[in-house]
């Protein structure tokens, strides 16, 4: 029996041994079954990459657009020397590289009519080309215009045209050992800020500086900055630079504690911006530009102060969505308009100089509670023009020194505003002194005030001084004993000299 059993036993073991081998046979030939289909999917995988990244290739007397119109999504397309007489728009996600065969960089030219090349996909890469004579209708041509995200621009010279290199509304871009030089104005940035732009990129021979999240710095002229912009920055101080032609000479945005002062800016579009900047301190610049010499965008608790910024097209001063800013010293003559308040308030403009602008010394528009004392408006064609309903605005509180002379229509234009306090300004020779569309204005202070008046105290109300004004003074007290009729409004206190003949002004005490 036992014997029989280890018998049984030995048959048992060869029978499992003859399973198992088996079994491998089964699982090896499945093994194999499957690596054939992973090798099958990877080559079909290799066959439809290289298929869609095809590389064309283009040459003198063709057209590289057309080479753009045929690739596919990830081509590459290759631009030979030579000179392309075409307005080129990247509408895919390729790699167009240019390619020097011992003549040069190919050019794309634009021929004066729009922009050389316009990258309108995502993830472009565009490198080794010359671009030129980008112009057209208002300024708008570019040798570069980039309006889209995520592409790479490197070694690209772009002369000769409106603007050399912009970025439209796009963001995530890669800048790098571009040169711009002889354009309108070379480089510059609209509407997006997250981009990664080094100092290798050159306008007019000088590094661009594009700092982003940056802090304790000092741009200053052992830099040779040719612009400058400073993107979530902290504690930044760019000073004694002489910044040109490009589209902003200083950019802020998100930026707080930082100066910009003792900087020469001329010829951009735009000197000074500050956007959505808070605790800055613009100070004793030269910002002459085409549209504005210092803007402040949605800002606030800023100081500008003692800055020239004249001879513009534009605006010296614009002052939009703001608020809490401190205006002070600065001269903003032979402008368009002098100094500009939109959609603002509770700005103070204190001892400005604005005069000789072609239209408006100081235009306000939907704007309120700004406290705007002490500052020269002279021989402009509109002193100051609230315009819009503008409420509880202050002109020269108690001793304000305002002065409207010989402005060439209208010394103060009140359109549409209502409940301003305008009060002690000279209001000298001209065509119309007030201009009030809408009134209801207070022309008067408020309250009575202390003063003195040819070496006698008075305490009374104050008006303005009004050169055409023709009432009596019986008392002696330097205010006129008739009103001066303005419209449905008048001033009922005014002053029978100007304000700098009354001194000591001061609300009384009760």
């Amino acid at each position: 029996m036992k014997e029989r059993e280890k018998i049984d036993l030995k048959n048992l073991g060869g029978e499992k041994k003859k399973k198992m081998r088996s079994e491998k046979r089964v699982n090896f030939g499945k093994r194999k079954a499957l690596l054939f289909v992973a090798l099958s999917a990877v080559l079909v995988s290799l066959s439809i990459g290289t298929a869609s990244a095809a590389t064309h290739y283009v040459h003198p007397g063709e057209s590289i657009q057309d080479a753009i119109d045929a690739a596919s999504s990830s081509d590459t397309i290759e631009v030979y020397s030579g000179t392309y007489y075409e307005n080129v728009d990247v509408t895919k996600q390729l790699v167009l590289r240019g390619v020097d065969t011992d003549t040069g960089e190919p050019i794309v030219d634009a021929s004066g009519n729009g922009s050389a090349i316009i990258l309108s996909a995502e993830g472009i890469v565009l490198e080794g080309f010359e671009v030129t004579n980008s112009t057209a209708r208002l300024g708008r041509g570019a040798g570069i215009r980039i309006m889209s995200e995520n592409n790479i621009v490197r070694d690209i010279n772009a002369t000769n045209s409106d603007y050399g290199i912009v970025l439209y509304f796009s963001s995530n871009n890669t800048l790098k050992d571009n040169r711009m030089s002889g354009n309108d104005y070379n480089f510059g940035v609209w509407g997006a800020n997250d981009n990664d732009i080094d100092t290798s990129n050159l306008v007019d021979g000088k590094p661009i500086y594009y700092l982003v999240g940056a802090s304790d710095m000092v741009i200053d002229s052992s830099s040779n900055a040719g612009t400058v912009y400073c993107i979530d920055c902290v504690n930044i101080t760019v000073t004694g630079l002489t910044l040109t032609k490009n589209s902003d000479g200083v950019y802020f945005h998100n930026t707080c504690n930082s100066r910009i002062e003792n900087n020469q800016i001329s010829s951009n579009l735009f000197g000074i911006g500050l956007s959505k900047s808070t605790n800055n301190t613009v100070m004793d610049n030269n910002a002459s530009n085409k549209f504005e010499g210092i803007k402040l965008y949605k800002s606030s608790n800023n100081t500008v102060i003692d800055n020239n910024a004249s001879t513009i097209n534009g605006t010296g001063i614009g002052i939009w969505l703001s608020m809490n800013n401190t205006i002070t010293g600065n001269n903003a003559s032979n402008n368009s308009v002098g100094i500009k308040l939109l959609f603002s308030s509770n700005n103070t403009l204190t001892g400005n100089i604005a005069n000789y602008n072609k239209f408006y010394g100081i235009l306000i528009a939907e704007s309120s509670d700004n406290s705007i004392t002490g500052n020269t408006v002279s021989y402009n064609a509109y002193g100051i023009y609230p315009v819009y309903p503008s409420s509880r605005k202050t002109y020269d509180p108690y001793t304000g020194e305002t002065n409207f002379s010989n402005n060439e229509h209208n010394g103060i234009n009140l359109s549409n505003s209502g409940n301003n306090k305008i009060y002690l300004n000279n209001f000298m020779n001209n065509l119309e002194n007030v201009h009030p569309e809408i009134s209801g204005n207070f022309w008067n202070s408020t309250e009575p005030l202390t003063y003195q008046y040819k070496n006698t105290t008075f305490t009374s109300y104050m008006g303005n001084f009004w050169s055409d004004y023709k009432g009596p003074d019986a008392d002696g007290d330097g205010l006129g004993d008739t009103p001066y009729v303005i419209d449905s409004d008048e001033d009922r206190h005014p002053l029978m000299s100007r304000f700098e003949n009354y001194s000591d002004i001061c609300a009384k005490e009760w």
